[in-house]
């Protein structure tokens, strides 16, 4: 079983669905040289406790981590510009959010259905926040 997961640094891309539904993936970090994450490149992964950016992504594009149950936290970095639609739709336990200086863009339902989120820290770039 896959529990943690460094990306080697020949990987330039992870594609959509790529991790879909690995579930017994606790932590993921994903280093300087990823400039692209795909559509629902991590969705269900429901046992996702860690995630670690590097600063090569500019963008988490729709349900990258929709349903993943198991974050608790999530830290932005502000090379992330903007976050995708659903993009952590329905991560229940999620309770803290920190979006550093640098996003940008909130799109629609990016954190819908993260009923425990109460502790977030946005960052004074954010120029758009889509529908809930």
């Amino acid at each position: 079983m896959l529990n943690e997961m460094e990306i080697p640094l020949s990987v330039t891309s992870i594609q959509a669905d790529a991790f879909l539904s690995c579930s017994s993936l606790k932590s993921i970090t994903i280093p300087d040289n990823v400039t692209e994450l795909g559509t629902s490149a991590f969705k269900y992964c429901t046992g996702l406790q860690s995630v670690s950016f590097g600063s090569g992504i500019n963008k988490l594009d729709e349900s990258s981590f929709e349903n993943c149950t198991g974050l608790k936290e999530i830290v932005i970095p502000g090379n992330i510009e903007s976050i995708g639609p659903k993009a952590f739709h329905y991560c229940i336990r999620l309770e803290k959010l920190t979006l550093e200086s640098g996003v940008t863009e909130l799109s629609e339902n990016a954190f819908d259905t993260c009923s425990r989120l109460v502790n977030m820290e946005l960052a004074d770039t954010i120029t758009s926040i889509g529908a809930y």
